[in-house]
């Protein structure tokens, strides 16, 4: 392969001389304002000059900063409008502590620190402690206790327990057809309205499906979407 003579590869530039350590050097990409040879001559040489900024400066096109008041630390401070935003705040620390916490008390005596508005009680049994006191006659929405006694006891967590532990005794099967993955009911043997004390009793309930305890009450319509599949 054939070599070329070093001044044919080389491109005609001009040497300049540094402003600041007096260096011939060749300035990147043919410029002939190019003042230094390197960055560290570059700092330097910007550094001694009296406005120490690259550019021109038009003081007449500069923003009239306001005075303002800070409205967390409430002192005065010139702000700088743009088109993005409206200064407020004089400093980074103020805008954080914009929207302190509030000190409340709870029914226990104890302080709250808490960001929320609408905050209260310290705990969850502080809570409870107070919702116990708006049931029953001391509740706002009390009318006289016309809710029926029978709804009351249906509707009850102990009802809920009874009704499943009838199922999973009998396992999920109908005790008078013997079948299972039907839909469920939970029967009382005794009548809840002559034996109010057995509603609990789980040996006074049975594992019925829909059709088998519509025969056991052919005068009700039954609920079938209260009634309960076989687990998978």
């Amino acid at each position: 392969m054939e070599q070329k003579h070093p001044s044919k590869t080389l491109r005609n530039r001009t040497q300049l001389k540094c402003n600041v350590c007096n260096r011939l050097f060749y300035p990147i990409s043919g410029s002939l304002k190019q003042k230094c040879c390197s960055r560290k001559c570059g700092f330097q040489y910007r550094s001694a000059q009296p406005n120490k900024k690259k550019g021109k400066h038009y003081p007449h096109l500069l923003k009239i900063r306001q005075t303002r008041t800070c409205p967390t630390c409430k002192k005065e401070f010139k702000a700088k409008d743009t088109k993005q935003r409206i200064q407020k705040y004089c400093s980074k620390e103020c805008w954080k502590n914009r929207h302190p916490p509030l000190t409340t008390n709870c029914i226990c005596g104890k302080a709250i620190k808490t960001y929320e508005r609408t905050k209260k009680y310290c705990s969850n049994a502080c809570r409870n402690q107070e919702y116990k006191k708006r049931t029953g006659t001391q509740s706002n929405l009390w009318k006289g206790g016309i809710t029926p006694i029978k709804k009351i006891m249906r509707t009850k967590a102990e009802y809920h327990e009874w009704r499943w532990n009838v199922f999973r005794r009998d396992n999920f099967t109908c005790r008078e057809c013997h079948q299972s993955g039907r839909l469920l009911n939970a029967h009382h043997i005794q009548e809840v309205c002559t034996h109010p004390e057995l509603i609990y009793d789980i040996n006074n309930g049975i594992s019925l499906c829909v059709e088998c305890h519509q025969k056991k009450h052919q005068k009700l319509k039954l609920n079938t979407k209260k009634a309960v599949k076989e687990e998978a």
